[in-house]
């Protein structure tokens, strides 16, 4: 019986320490699909490459998630489990797209082994290319209000050491591994939310919902929701104003272009629950929209919101609060 418990316990470490390793040995992302992130496309490269590929030649072979890119020097044999055993000699293209509530100079810093490049509305702000040991490499661009591109390259020579950290400093702020707010990655196949007119649908056409998965709330969100109140006149990147207002968990807006092009008008109404915003909106006729159909928006904090699922023709993104 005892020899039977000790074999039970040394199978129970075992098994710990493999769960252990697998959960630490996937630093450059998951391959869960999260449409919030940025997406990872993993690409072979044939052994001796000393620089960057030309991904436009390269065919992927599998693709991972992530939010933040902090991965300090280390060991890397293990590869991409769920993907490839290959752990050298391979690239990783990160695209996303993610939202500035203020508007100024932005720092950037890529530290990097191998090589590395930073593109914000493809203009390449940092390369950190080659076959190195760990460097780090700065740049800045000057952002507006609104949705960006982003795309971070990278590739492992020889094996076995890596590093890949994406550090940004806002205007005023001081520096930090970056996690901005990314914008839903369309589905496969969809043509995205694109800059139609207004909010409004097309004639006859039903509004569709595949931008991205309910999301059921967030880290920050207070448990008492009268603490949150989103009150007041909000910005958006589709070029309009919105003016909400909060009574308990009832949320109301009335939506309307700013400038003298694209005049459109809407209305809503929605529950809050847990930082997620659910309204039932409409186009009215006073404009030529005749959109309708379901939003669902994440609220970040008391001052920024962001869309998570959508009418496709919908363009709007992302909110801000400005008074």
């Amino acid at each position: 019986m005892r020899l039977d418990l000790v074999l039970i316990l040394v199978s129970l470490n075992l098994l710990c320490i493999s769960a252990m390793g697998q959960t630490g040995e996937n630093p450059f992302g998951s391959t869960t699909s999260d449409s919030v992130s940025l997406k990872g496309d993993i690409y072979y490269l044939p052994d001796g490459t000393s620089s960057l590929p030309d991904f436009s030649r390269l065919t992927p072979v599998g693709s991972i998630y992530t939010k933040v890119l902090d991965i300090p020097k280390r060991s890397f044999t293990s590869g991409f489990p769920g993907v490839t055993d290959r752990f050298e000699w391979f690239a990783i293209r990160y695209t996303g797209t993610f939202n500035v509530g203020t508007e100024g100079n932005y720092g950037f810093r890529l530290v990097s082994d191998d090589g590395s490049r930073l593109i914000i509305d493809g203009k390449k702000i940092i390369d950190n290319d080659g076959v190195h040991a760990m460097q780090s490499v700065s740049g800045e661009a000057y952002l507006a209000r609104g949705q960006h591109s982003i795309e971070v390259d990278y590739f492992q020579g020889p094996r076995d050491e890596i590093a890949l950290q994406f550090f940004w400093t806002p205007p005023g702020g001081s520096e930090e591994i970056s996690e901005p707010a990314y914008v839903p990655i369309p589905a496969e196949g969809e043509a995205g939310a694109g800059s139609s007119q207004g909010t409004g649908t097309s004639h006859g056409a039903e509004p569709s919902h595949d931008t991205g998965p309910s999301v059921s709330g967030c880290s920050w969100c207070p448990q008492d929701m009268t603490y949150l109140d989103l009150t007041g006149t909000w910005s958006c990147d589709d070029g309009g104003y919105y003016y909400i207002k909060q009574q308990g968990h009832i949320v109301w807006w009335s939506g309307e272009s700013y400038g003298e092009q694209d005049e459109w008008y809407n209305v809503a109404r929605g529950i809050l629950s847990n930082c997620v915003l659910t309204l039932e909106y409409s186009d009215v006729p006073e404009s030529s929209a005749e959109g309708f159909g379901t939003l669902v928006l994440e609220v970040l904090s008391s001052d920024e919101m962001i869309a998570r699922e959508k009418p496709e023709s919908y363009s709007g993104s992302y909110w801000w609060r400005v008074s």
